[in-house]
């Protein structure tokens, strides 16, 4: 079967989402391709689309929260004409478009009746169903299995956020050795996002209130070379975002995150104690308050209160455990697996097959022009 992925480049969430699906089908021995359709355009309508959201976010939050729960009503807009339609046909040219970012949603939605044997999909990344990727033109929805959503216009599964355990074969203090970190410390891991919408200098103002003295670990898009600093004592290191995140996660003793549904699902697979501040508006909020109602993360308002909640958590091993039993309620380690198992199983009983029906057809097709062309080549050559 060929499945069609698509993502967005907003935040590092959705590309990981992604790119776990691609290698499962991938391993299932289906094609599975990772298109970008908002980032085929003019880069420079993508990278204004990015700065209007950050600007959003920023200084009209409120307005945010309102369009990202559709209470200002809209209709799903359609693909404007002419918008680089080459690559768009390519992207849903497949027996299934699997979407992973919600406005990717709507828009394949909108371009699903000009290709009505496209099946399509939305894999959640946030701990929430935006209400406009709740759409009848979506043939089925992946959800967390706790989250609830009223009136869904199509299917629900409940299978998790795409996402997955992949245990470190170093041990927390060669992790630490190899990175020039004190074993002897504790370990706190922040992470701001893949592209830095954090407040990090004025969380790290307020280190002082931290107690004992630790190693803190920074990974953030924002920087574009490793450094290291010492502050109140504490070492303070500063990294570019890398893939050997998850490996930190799993050994750091806490976790302060602004709530990416991502990191979020990441630190529960990986039990890692969160404490939460400065989620954006909108679906971080949504996720800090799934995270917070079942008491699997901490939140502090303030610099200070972020720290006083580390030091509580470092200095009391009985709370950190609790809060691990509770994540691990939380953890659907096989929706990876699921998601793309059951994706097959609905295109398989709508008659689906390996490869693309279309693309299979076009190749048929083909053939004995490819025949006679290699027929003709091997006459002359003998001639010859």
């Amino acid at each position: 079967m060929r499945i069609h992925i698509w993502t967005a480049s907003i935040g590092a969430g959705h590309n990981e989402a992604a790119r776990m699906l691609q290698q499962e089908w991938r391993k299932q021995g289906h094609t599975a391709e990772i298109f970008h359709p908002l980032e085929t355009g003019p880069p420079l309508f993508f990278q204004l689309g990015k700065n209007v959201y950050k600007q959003l976010i920023t200084w009209f939050p409120s307005l945010w929260r309102h369009l990202s729960e559709k209470k200002i009503p809209f209709q799903t807009p359609s693909l404007p004409a002419g918008w680089c339609p080459g690559a768009m046909r390519a992207a849903l040219h497949a027996d299934a478009v699997v979407s992973v970012h919600p406005l990717l949603t709507v828009l394949a939605a909108s371009a699903k009746a000009a290709y009505p044997g496209v099946k399509l999909f939305h894999a959640a990344t946030d701990y929430w169903h935006v209400p406009a990727a709740n759409l009848p033109e979506v043939d089925g929805v992946f959800l967390p299995e706790q989250v609830k959503t009223e009136q869904p216009a199509s299917p629900v599964f409940p299978l998790g956020i795409p996402a997955s355990f992949q245990k470190s074969s170093f041990t927390k203090k060669e992790c630490c050795l190899a990175n020039g970190w004190d074993p002897g410390k504790p370990l706190i891991l922040m992470s701001g996002g893949g592209e830095g919408p954090f407040p990090y200098q004025k969380v790290l103002r307020a280190i002082r209130s931290l107690s004992p003295l630790c190693t803190l670990v920074l990974c953030s898009g924002k920087w574009k070379k490793t450094s290291r600093m010492v502050m109140e004592g504490h070492d303070v290191f500063l990294y570019p975002w890398k893939p050997q995140f998850k490996n930190y996660l799993q050994i750091c003793d806490v976790l302060v995150t602004k709530a990416g549904g991502m990191t979020m699902t990441e630190a529960f697979l990986y039990e890692a104690p969160v404490v939460i501040t400065a989620p954006l508006p909108g679906q971080e909020e949504m996720n800090a308050r799934y995270a917070l109602r079942r008491q699997a993360a901490r939140q502090g308002n303030c610099p200070d209160v972020v720290w006083k909640q580390v030091s509580t958590l470092l200095q009391s091993p009985f709370e950190r455990e609790r809060m691990k039993r509770r994540q691990k309620r939380l953890q659907q380690p096989d929706s990876v697996k699921q998601i793309t198992q059951t994706v097959c199983q609905v295109l398989t009983a709508s008659g689906a097959s390996a490869p693309c029906i279309q693309q299979a057809q076009e190749q048929r097709q083909a053939e004995p022009a490819q025949a006679e062309f290699f027929q003709a080549a091997e006459t002359s050559s003998t001639k010859e």
